[in-house]
């Protein structure tokens, strides 16, 4: 990031004026294409929380999140189980 804000300033110190213009014309644009992510980001999340769309697609949710814990984290790499444990598995 730093180093980001460093070209950013030797540009809009030491370059010619073009390239300060398409510098602000690329900035402004990212700025433009953030907020409207954000916003769709805030209409999903609307849809979402909308009661029975909600209580409808929780359960597939819960699942899917499970099912990534279940492959990101397999039990049996990350637990050490006793002897006790393993035979009641």
């Amino acid at each position: 990031m730093k180093e980001l804000t460093k070209k950013i300033a030797d540009i809009m110190n030491y370059e010619v004026w073009y390239k300060k213009l398409i510098l602000l014309i690329v900035l402004s644009g990212l700025l433009v294409v953030g907020v409207l992510l954000v916003d769709a980001l805030i209409n999903v999340i609307r849809i979402l929380f909308n009661i029975e769309l909600f209580v409808f697609l929780s359960p597939v949710f819960a699942l899917l999140f499970l099912f990534g814990c279940q492959i990101k984290y397999p039990k049996d790499k990350t637990r050490n189980y006793s002897e006790y444990a393993k035979n009641r598995m």
